[in-house]
């Protein structure tokens, strides 16, 4: 039997590194800037965003997922999304 404490509580949603399904507030939203990637921490850029765990940044340009969910067919720029990473941010 599912206890209410153990079901999840907000908007889940999926991180394009790992595929796992979380709640919303576990993931870093990432948003495209012309060709940069950049962070979203409070989820309130305009957009197609995409949604990672922290640690899962090199699986997810390993599978190039940042083109598949942002729709682009270039090359990003992912330095400002991986100073923000280094610097400590996207930790709860």
């Amino acid at each position: 039997m599912i206890e209410l404490e153990d079901v999840p509580k907000g908007p889940m949603r999926t991180c394009i590194g790992c595929r796992t399904s979380q709640p919303r507030s576990r993931l870093l939203r990432v948003v495209q800037d012309l060709d940069r990637l950049v962070p979203d921490p409070l989820a309130r850029k305009k957009g197609r965003g995409a949604w990672l765990h922290r640690e899962c940044i090199d699986e997810a340009v390993r599978r190039k997922a940042f083109n598949r969910a942002l729709k682009f067919d270039g090359r990003f720029e992912i330095s400002p999304l991986v100073e923000y990473l280094s610097n400590g941010g996207g930790r709860r």
